[in-house]
């Protein structure tokens, strides 16, 4: 059995290109972090209203985010209003 771990990943300069175009294997690898037990929050100064686009391109509508340069955590929750 995989012991589930936490991975943090930073959005600028990190998951997309610098045009900010998410390839998909990038798409896919995070996937497959998820989909293999593991928790995958997104840990970014930007704001909630930026960082919620970027969680659902990459599939992730469950579980938590950190944004605002880590002065705010969100609970994605696609039953809450606005995924959060």
């Amino acid at each position: 059995p995989v012991t589930p771990r936490l991975v943090a990943l930073d959005i600028d300069g990190t998951l997309p290109s610098y045009d900010g175009v998410i390839a998909a294997p990038v798409v896919e690898a995070v996937a497959a972090v998820r989909d293999a037990g593991h928790h995958v929050v997104l840990a970014t100064g930007r704001s909630v209203h930026a960082t919620v686009p970027v969680a659902t391109e990459l599939g992730l509508v469950e579980g938590w985010a950190i944004s605002s340069n880590g002065s705010v955590t969100l609970r994605l929750d696609p039953e809450l209003p606005g995924g959060w």
